[in-house]
């Protein structure tokens, strides 16, 4: 992952893991959460990234990886299919056989949550986050 697409943000793993489960771009998911609460330069509790992917994503929480290290759970994912994986402190992206993050696909963090991501919601309240996180953004970045 290229970090200078933060966009002057820091501690914002849980935009990038929106941006590439989603197919949302950076500033769409940053505004998203924006709009759910998440600061600037800020790490993201997870209720607000739990909010986030009910809002954007039609996804199911497993239990099967837990406890497991990020280098068993890659091993053993399909090549095809989205999952945001979480291990202490961070998130990142399993995409078609890809970790989309920095994060060492042989690392032995363990997972202490995980997504399953079948499909990408569109709705009117989407843009609307959208535009009500871009606003919020704006003001702080001023």
């Amino acid at each position: 992952m290229n970090i200078s697409n933060n966009k002057n943000d820091r501690n914002c793993c849980a935009v990038h893991a929106l941006e590439h489960a989603g197919g949302f771009n950076f500033d769409e998911a940053q505004a998203i959460f924006a709009a759910l609460g998440r600061k600037l330069n800020k790490g993201t509790p997870i209720p607000i990234i739990e909010r986030a992917l009910k809002l954007t994503l039609s996804t199911k929480r497993t239990n099967e990886f837990l406890g497991r290290t990020v280098r068993s759970v890659i091993d053993d994912l399909p090549t095809s299919g989205i999952f945001i994986l979480h291990v202490r402190g961070h998130i990142f992206t399993y995409k078609d056989g890809v970790v989309e993050d920095w994060v060492e696909s042989d690392s032995r963090r363990r997972i202490v949550d995980a997504w399953y991501i079948s499909a990408k919601k569109t709705n009117a309240r989407i843009e609307k986050t959208i535009a009500r996180g871009r606003k919020i953004l704006s003001l702080s970045s001023s």
